[in-house]
Parts: structure tokens; C-alpha cells; sequence
């Protein structure tokens, strides 16, 4: 048997090929970690869409009770073109630019029916179909999906 001079070992006459690479065990643990951050992310997306469809119920609360509060005050409703300026005079909201709707799109008085309404509009269908389930549970009998049929990107929710 030979012996190899740099080690003092037997020579092996045998001829071992080593191939550098990564073991199954090594990807599938890569892969599952890859596959939990991604998930992560996506569900992380979907809450913060949640949230933003939840604020617009809210925004829907705080017309409905300045709108209580403005009748209360004055003992008529609002005009529909000055609608934020008024409650804004009587210091029922914060500003007469209402913030615009954290989903996007903008709110805007409308009347139908001599109803006045908060419409939202600019959203899409996805969103719709969120925010009619959403609406639907607090305020039900308010959600008017039939006053803008030719326009499928807006709701309208009434607030007298």
C-alpha cells in the first residue's frame, strides 16, 4: 500500500468524486421558510386592506352622527353641495375636505329619493363586495347599492 508523503495516510486507489451542492433536507428547509414568508406577506397585505375597508365603516359613522348632531343643532338638514362645509362650521367634523377614503377614491354628498347619501366612489369590485358585507352588518338598511347601477366602482350609504 502507498502512502501519501503530505498526510502519512494510505493512499486510497479508490476514486471519490465529491459534488459540491446543497442536500435535499437543505433546499425543502429553504424552500418551507420561503414559503412561510410569503404567506406572511400576503396575509399581511389582506389585513391592511381589512383595515382600510374597516375605516370607511367608520367614516360612515362619523357623517351619520354629524348629521344627528347638525339636525339637532339647526332643526334642518343640510344643503347636499354644502354638506362638509356645514357640519365643519358647526365643528361636527374636523375639516370641510372630508379625508378622502383610505381605500382610495373620494366621498361625496349625493341625494336620491329626498334622501342625502355618502357615496364613495372609485373602488373596485373586489372592494365593493368587501365594503357591502361590511356596511351591510352596521348599516344595513342604509346601503343603497341601486342608486349608481351604470357605475359598478361605487357604494352609497345613507346618512339621514
Amino acid at each position: 500500500m502507498a502512502i501519501n508523503k503530505s498526510t502519512n495516510k494510505p493512499k486510497n486507489n479508490v476514486n471519490k468524486h465529491y459534488i459540491k451542492g446543497f442536500t435535499l433536507v437543505e433546499i425543502s428547509i429553504v424552500l418551507l421558510i420561503i414559503g412561510i414568508l410569503m404567506g406572511a406577506v400576503l396575509k399581511g397585505k389582506s389585513l391592511i386592506e381589512s383595515v382600510k375597508l374597516d375605516s370607511v365603516v367608520d367614516d360612515v359613522r362619523t357623517i351619520q352622527t354629524a348629521y344627528s348632531e347638525y339636525i339637532n343643532i339647526t332643526s334642518t338638514k343640510p344643503d347636499t353641495n354644502e354638506f362638509f362645509k356645514q357640519m365643519k362650521t358647526y365643528e361636527l367634523i374636523e375639516s370641510e375636505n372630508f379625508k378622502a377614503p383610505k381605500v382610495g377614491g373620494s366621498y361625496s354628498i349625493i341625494e336620491h329619493d329626498s334622501h342625502q347619501y355618502l357615496h364613495l366612489n372609485n373602488l373596485t369590485e373586489k372592494q365593493i363586495t368587501i365594503l357591502q358585507a361590511k356596511l351591510k352588518a352596521s348599516f344595513g338598511e342604509y346601503l343603497n347599492t341601486k342608486i349608481d347601477d351604470k357605475n359598478k366602482t361605487s357604494i352609497s350609504i345613507q346618512v339621514d
